[in-house]
């Protein structure tokens, strides 16, 4: 599985500005949740997951004896990799997804383009 820390680097989305992949991303997780319900489920149990996972690990660290500020940062990156690890999963689930969206509705992303000033920006 490769790890996406952006929609830029999903193949689909790469020559799309910022907005056009909010849109894109949104439309195909409805798509995709409506053939598979179960995932929203997942999805939130997920993130609250990475929540208290995050929490844990951030209070057992300050147990062991570090101070707050590092129990904290050990904690928020706990739970920020578990989040890029699920998203990741899920962004190779979407991606047929992104691909028929763009498909089904290319002209009105171009148009999206438009108003942002063009497409990807550097």
């Amino acid at each position: 599985m490769k790890l996406y820390f952006t929609d830029g680097q999903v193949p689909e989305m790469a020559k799309l500005g910022a907005s056009q992949r909010r849109v894109v991303r949104r439309e195909a997780y409805k798509m995709f949740s409506s053939e598979h319900p179960s995932w929203e489920g997942r999805v939130r149990f997920v993130t609250l997951l990475a929540v208290f996972l995050g929490g844990f690990v951030g209070l057992a660290a300050h147990r062991a004896g570090s101070g707050w500020l590092l129990a904290v940062v050990v904690g928020g990156a706990t739970a920020g990799a578990t989040g890029i690890a699920f998203q990741s999963a899920l962004t190779e689930r979407l991606r047929p997804y992104f691909r028929q969206y763009l498909q089904e509705h290319g002209n009105d992303i171009e148009w999206i383009g438009e108003q942002d000033g063009g497409g990807k920006r550097d």
